[in-house]
């Protein structure tokens, strides 16, 4: 989308959002058309500003997880809010029957209206999701590996693009490479997009939730190092190291190394990121000229596809 800077009216927008991209979020073009064609007919702005200040309250709940979860918490904000918001549109209404432009302003109200309950009935739609998620997850891990808090929400939000655009539904920390199965399984039933994330350094945003009904699968708990084993291909003897996807590329770098050997994916973020990741994005680094990157030094791997099968 084409970036519209000329108008920044909506209050509480500390984000890249334009107030056209804001506006879209929620309506279609032609609620832009309308509000792009009173825009020259204001003589106060009063009705603007009032009109502006809900769309504001609704993107800054919306766009800030804490401040999202303070209102799921405590129905007497909502209840506060949404009176609050009947009655500047019904300043709008009455102002708007005295305008020329009635039927657009009418219009108008009519939409947010519409817009503002589906977004209050969405907290109580929230409430179930959030249970069902829980429900669901809970026959394959443990409650502490289920979160919905906002820290974590906003940790797995971007990477280190900084790039954001929606926070995840939930995000999981599985104990072992054995609940990945159920957990991709689970999201399936639930219809939830999954992304793994590993220590979140990429810089092609692989790791950012674009749709709200995200699962993030966190896999900084899948440590373990099996060991090193030779394996003999046409007379060759070739050292292969054994890792889980959660595993610090550094970490697998040292231990290669204590066996006089090279691990030869190297980035430069090898102190953070992860060997899941590494696969995913194709690591390089510098040894990648003389190596190859990620997926040239692959020789076997164990995945969890689409429908939760194992596949080696």
């Amino acid at each position: 989308m084409k970036k519209d800077f000329k108008y920044r009216e909506i209050p509480y927008n500390y984000t890249s959002f334009s107030d056209k991209e804001i506006v879209l979020k929620y309506f279609d073009q032609e609620t832009w058309d309308i509000l792009d064609e009173l825009r020259s007919q204001r003589k106060t702005g009063r009705s603007a500003k009032l009109l502006f200040e809900i769309y504001g309250d609704l993107f800054i709940i919306d766009r800030n997880p804490y401040i999202f979860n303070n209102f799921f918490e405590n129905k007497k904000k909502q209840r506060k809010l949404e009176k609050l918001h009947d009655r500047r549109l019904e300043i709008i209404g009455r102002v708007g029957q005295e305008s020329v432009s009635s039927p657009l302003v009418l219009k108008l109200v009519e939409k947010t209206r519409k817009v503002k309950e589906d977004f209050f009935a969405r907290f109580e739609l929230e409430k179930k999701q959030r249970r069902k998620i829980l429900s669901t997850l809970l026959e394959v891990t443990a409650e502490k590996n289920i979160k919905f808090t906002a820290l974590d929400k906003v940790s797995h939000a971007t990477d280190a693009t900084d790039w954001r655009v929606e926070y995840p539904s939930v995000v999981v920390y599985p104990d072992t490479i054995e609940e990945i199965r159920g957990l991709v399984r689970a999201a399936k039933r639930l219809n939830l997009k999954i992304i793994p994330r590993g220590g979140g350094t990429g810089l092609t945003g692989g790791a950012i939730p674009v749709v709200r009904n995200t699962m993030i699968i966190n896999t900084e708990k899948l440590l373990n190092i099996v060991g090193i084993d030779e394996v003999d291909e046409n007379g060759v003897k070739i050292p292969i190291l054994e890792v889980e996807s959660g595993v610090v590329t550094e970490d697998a770098v040292i231990y290669a190394k204590k066996e006089n050997l090279i691990f030869a994916t190297d980035p430069t973020s090898a102190w953070a990121c992860t060997i899941g990741g590494n696969i995913a994005e194709n690591s390089g680094g510098k040894k990648a000229v003389i190596w190859g990157t990620a997926i040239d030094n692959i020789y076997s791997f164990r995945i969890v596809n689409a429908q939760g099968d194992v596949i080696e």
